[in-house]
């Protein structure tokens, strides 16, 4: 296949350091995964207007890709402690009556189970008797049939990946947590749902990772994954989800660890799908490791990953909000935040012509790199109403790009325009990277105009113009 030679190029590259600091690369080729079709399924185009962020990802009629609705039910949080909310108006979700912060209507649709942590795999599954495991209900939304709906309770799940004991979705069973134990509530920042990761080792590779949710190849764009909090904590290759499909996944907090040396771990890891990843947080928990730590890991994905804030302050040498082998997704108006590291990177591209706009890149010292370009067709589409606070704006090899510079980068990349460098921090992490009055204009006004195809931000706030870059809209005052 043709990922073979890349494995050992891309170990090479990441070894590589450069003088200020950054860096680049990561090891990785895919052998599986098929791409399924659909009406969901969204690709980055070429030309010379790419589309940015495209059309529904998602079932039922809901029009937009990054709403971050959740099941029907809208929650609330304060963006400035560093917790998402989730928005509303998703139709996609099943028989929720409701549009408000409750669920009072909950219970005795046909089409729903719940699961709840007292509960019991010999119940029905209804909400008076909830069943106790989130894979035991799949299997039996898969068997009985006519379940497309799947609601969780807040508490701790636990699974072992080395038993064969994680949660593998099924096409056409979206599954939602965040809801309070009595299900008066949803808000899955508050009533937390989860997944605990008790596994033993077991042997793991980069294209089979020890993880704790799978999205199989035939798993279409209708089916969600909504409101949980991921985390794994073995094995020597790590991912909170991989993903051979093309789901949905919103909403969510990804935590994945690395506690010891040659660790290579990845909040989601796609393989061949094309999925929207939207509005999710990611965080790693990395102590002094010498591994590697990414956001979103895909290869051969024309996915859509879109307001999601990638957090990766951690110990670990190398650092990749987003990397890609292959593919042309789309990436949107994400906000990333690097830490002082050995190699950190952006967004790290390998044969990968993605759309890279409105998205917000920050480093702690103004080191490492935006964008990493392996090669001559490893270069974005377009790229455009981003704020590239790193050393290097795009740094590339074969040919060689260095470029320090906006001027630099839109001199020398067709379709890049209007992207901004103010080597000066504007967000923070531990504010969840949101914006305020007292950041530039140039950033909170800055934003490239997609709020026809990204209409709200990740805690679903409307996209109104002039709109801002990164995953947090902010149309208040600024400076």
């Amino acid at each position: 296949m043709r990922f073979a030679s890349l494995r050992s190029t891309s170990v090479s590259l990441v070894l590589l350091a450069i003088a200020c600091g950054g860096g680049g690369g990561g090891s990785g080729s895919a052998t599986g995964g098929g791409t399924t079709g659909g009406s969901g399924e969204t690709g980055g185009s070429g030309g010379s207007d790419p589309t940015t962020a495209g059309t529904s990802a998602e079932g039922s009629g809901d029009t937009n890709p990054a709403d971050t609705s959740a099941d029907g039910a809208t929650s609330s949080a304060d963006a400035s402690s560093g917790s998402g909310t989730a928005g509303s108006g998703d139709s996609s979700a099943g028989s929720d009556s409701g549009g408000d912060d409750t669920t009072g209507g909950l219970g005795g649709e046909p089409n729903v189970l719940y699961v709840h942590p007292d509960g019991s795999n010999g119940d029905a599954g209804t909400i008076d008797a909830p069943m106790r495991t989130i894979q035991w209900a799949i299997s039996q939304a898969v068997d009985q049939g006519g379940i497309d709906t799947i609601r969780v309770a807040e508490g701790d799940y636990a699974y072992d990946y080395g038993n064969d004991d994680h949660v593998v979705v099924a096409d056409g069973v979206s599954l939602y947590g965040g809801y309070a134990s009595d299900w008066s509530t949803r808000d899955p920042w508050v009533h937390v749902t989860r997944l605990v990761d008790e596994s033993q080792y077991i042997a793991s590779s980069e294209d089979d990772p020890h993880r704790a949710m799978e999205v199989p190849a035939d798993v279409g764009a209708d089916t969600i994954i909504d409101g949980f909090e991921v985390r794994v904590t073995v094995g020597q290759f790590r991912a909170g989800i991989l993903v051979l499909g093309d789901a949905t996944i919103r909403n969510n907090r990804l935590l994945p660890t690395m506690a010891f040396e040659s660790v290579a771990t990845a909040g989601v890891r796609i393989l061949g799908g094309d999925p929207t990843i939207a509005a999710n947080r990611f965080a790693f928990e990395i102590d002094d490791s010498q591994g590697s730590a990414t956001g979103i890991d895909a290869e051969e994905s024309d996915g859509v990953f879109v307001d999601n804030v990638i957090d990766m302050r951690s110990d670990g040498a190398y650092q990749f909000g987003i990397r890609l082998v292959y593919g042309a997704p789309q990436i949107v108006a994400n906000s990333i935040y690097l830490e002082a590291a050995t190699n950190e990177v952006g967004i790290w591209l390998l044969a990968a012509t993605p759309v890279i706009d409105n998205n917000l890149i920050e480093t702690e010292e103004f080191d490492g790199v935006c964008v990493w370009s392996v090669g001559a067709q490893s270069v974005p589409t377009a790229m455009r109403n981003n704020l590239l606070d790193c050393y290097y704006t795009m740094f590339g090899s074969d040919p060689l790009r260095s470029w320090l510079t906006i001027m630099d980068l839109e001199s020398g990349l067709a379709g890049a325009t209007d992207n901004v460098k103010l080597q000066a921090l504007v967000t923070h992490p531990d504010q969840d990277m949101a914006l305020d009055a007292g950041d530039p204009c140039t950033v909170t006004q800055g934003g490239r105009d997609v709020s026809g195809e990204v209409p709200e931000d990740i805690d679903g706030v409307p996209r109104t113009a002039p709109l801002s870059i990164g995953a947090h809209e902010w149309d208040a005052g600024c400076r």
